[in-house]
């Protein structure tokens, strides 16, 4: 979309996989956007590691966004 400056867009059945925690340093971190008006989307983490303390996918409801970043032990959202 143009109106998305430096945006990936996914069809619905797809899902967001970040890359793995070993590979990224400490302070990495993306935000994404889910601007689709009613499907959910998945943002899927390398087996083993962990979101928010779980082993995820993190699911983005229909029109909103969030911040993922690499923390210390784990990948955390906002």
């Amino acid at each position: 979309s143009p109106h998305q400056t430096g945006a990936i867009v996914f069809s619905n059945a797809d899902a967001i996989t970040l890359p793995a925690f070993a590979a990224c340093r400490t302070g990495w971190w993306c935000e994404v956007k889910n601007i689709h008006g009613v499907t959910s989307a998945n943002v899927s983490i390398v087996a083993g590691d962990t979101i928010d303390g779980g082993a995820g996918p993190l699911a983005l409801a229909a029109g909103t966004s969030r911040r993922i970043f690499r923390a210390a032990a784990g990948w955390r959202s906002i």
